[in-house]
């Protein structure tokens, strides 16, 4: 069996060598297995294409340097299974590292339950350097995590595209959508849920897996210690989740929006200084939640309503292809 090991990467050489260093120190699947590691790089400008020819040269595993000048993550990941020859494609955000140990749990699973898709959490690390004082380290964990999820095939579970084994399979007749996932410094979310719904949806059988023991630490970049970011997440994660918002559900977000607002600076009086030392700590937990994800049901719902045919046909373009 071959597991290819796909990172699509954009202007990140810094972060991008300590996840090929902890992929370095992986402990070795051969002769049984066999493992190559794929960058792809999505347009950077930065010095990553030095960087990964530079380590090439040295590493225990194949590696090969992929070029894709169609901007998009979800356009990088389908570059990453046109390139991969591996019965199982790894999915690894480039500002994640693993454990020595990450390959040899799930190719253990893989080799028991085969399934179409195994993930696993990510938890959140900092990079040397200054941080914000009230900025925890737990926000850089999977929302899934509290939702503790067993180990093994689950109805509700979808594994997060920066830690998931995907069965070659899958991608015999799917790919993913260029309209989800981020383009550039544009922030757009779900194209790995979009993907495996789909797949689901085509499939009713079949089932994740999700393996705890597969955990990958996830550094958490300065730009995204900012409560500004947070805001924009939670409401793209509203604004680009799948299905429709009917007229009812519009109404229940509307008025849960303007509550919220009101009665945002309220909780500044009542919160809890135990749990919320810092004033970024409630608006970052409760606050911004609320607020931003029900707003982004409502604009999801007048983007539906009103968007004129030419401005959706436009939105559903593939990107064209940026050449360096």
């Amino acid at each position: 069996m071959l597991i290819s090991i796909c990172i699509c990467t954009y202007n990140r050489s810094r972060i991008l060598t300590h996840c090929l260093r902890s992929l370095s120190q992986l402990i070795d699947p051969r002769p049984k297995h066999d493992i190559e590691v794929i960058v792809i790089d999505n347009n950077s400008t930065d010095e990553t294409s030095d960087l990964v020819r530079e380590v090439i040269l040295s590493f225990p595993f194949e590696m090969r340097y992929v070029f894709e000048g169609q901007q998009g993550i979800s356009a990088s990941r389908n570059r990453a299974v046109d390139e991969a020859r591996g019965d199982y494609l790894a999915f690894l955000d480039d500002e994640c590292t693993v454990n020595s140990d990450w390959l040899s749990i799930a190719i253990s699973d893989i080799e028991k339950y085969h399934p179409c898709v195994v993930g696993g959490p990510y938890i959140g690390a900092f990079l040397p350097g200054d941080r914000p004082r009230w900025f925890k380290i737990e926000y850089g964990n999977a929302y899934f995590i509290e939702r503790h999820y067993e180990r093994g095939f689950q109805d509700e579970f979808r594994a997060s595209s920066g830690n998931m084994f995907v069965r070659r399979d899958v991608f015999e007749t799917l790919r993913f959508d260029v309209n989800f996932g981020p383009i550039g410094g544009k922030l757009r979310l779900h194209e790995e849920t979009e993907l495996q719904e789909r797949f689901l949806r085509a499939h009713p059988s079949e089932k994740i897996f999700y393996e705890p023991a597969i955990i990958v630490r996830h550094f958490i970049l300065p730009e995204k210690m900012r409560l500004s970011y947070r805001a924009r997440r939670v409401f793209a994660t509203a604004l680009s989740s799948p299905g429709k918002v009917d007229h009812k559900n519009f109404l229940i977000a509307l008025s849960k929006t303007l509550v919220h607002v009101i009665v945002g600076p309220i909780r500044f009086i009542w919160c809890d200084r135990a749990n919320y030392p810092f004033w970024q700590n409630v608006v970052y937990e409760r606050i911004i939640p609320r607020t931003c994800s029900y707003a982004g049901t409502v604009a999801k719902y007048l983007r539906e309503r009103f968007s004129s045919p030419v401005c959706n046909s436009d939105a559903s373009a593939t990107p064209e292809r940026i050449e360096r």
